[in-house]
């Protein structure tokens, strides 16, 4: 695959993305222009002859743009599609912290909080809502107890499979428009943007780590 093929490919999957419900037409509407006027302009064979004519200028500028605002709607959109009249007490932040507890024997505070990418002490705050509300339960290891353990409970495992749902149900959206050819893509871009995160937030704590140690 070429990188003018594999290009366009990205920016279908992208447009994809923006069929995802959002409260705010005007940007979804800017982003579809975007994603159109750059593929008609740079794309078009009459007017590029060459790989060398592409203004990458463009692609980033509107790359940029989409995802940026497609990673706050997202989370809008996610707020108002898990938080129902059922889940009204909690947050879209606390849904994601049953999410991270998970199902079954539950998981110690370090490491939910590992996978959230906090520190224990924001979590411990989150789990003691969480516990007066009555979605989770906090117990101490048997074997350590200085080990603090959390699991859902009935209320909890609810919110867990209603926010698991929503996100099957977003995947599934995306999944249906594309070509089996273009799942490869998808998975690509996805493995780019996990990248970019992952290697920006470990230098992010480096950094913070050696500002630390100096001082």
């Amino acid at each position: 695959m070429n990188a003018s093929v594999g290009c366009k490919q990205d920016l279908k999957y992208i447009s994809t993305k923006l069929s995802v419900k959002c409260k705010c037409q005007r940007i979804q509407k800017e982003c579809r222009s975007r994603l159109t006027s750059l593929t008609k302009n740079v794309y078009n064979e009459k007017q590029v002859k060459d790989e060398g004519a592409v203004r990458m200028s463009d692609v980033y500028a509107t790359i940029n743009y989409v995802l940026v605002n497609l990673i706050n709607e997202i989370w809008e959109v996610e707020g108002k599609a898990i938080i129902t009249d059922e889940f009204k007490d909690i947050t879209n932040n606390d849904m994601h912290v049953i999410e991270a507890i998970g199902l079954g024997e539950g998981n110690n505070m370090s490491t939910i909080a590992k996978k959230l990418n906090i520190t224990v002490g924001s979590l411990t705050t989150a789990v003691n809502s969480l516990v007066k509300k009555g979605y989770v339960d906090r117990f101490r290891s048997k074997e350590d107890r200085r080990v603090v353990y959390v699991r859902l409970l009935e209320k909890g495992e609810n919110a867990y499979h209603h926010h698991e749902d929503y996100h099957k149900q977003m995947t599934q959206a995306i999944v249906d428009k594309l070509d089996k050819s273009e799942i490869p893509v998808l998975l690509k871009t996805l493995d780019a943007l996990t990248g970019f995160f992952t290697d920006y937030t470990r230098e992010s704590k480096e950094k913070s780590s050696d500002s630390m140690d100096k001082e």
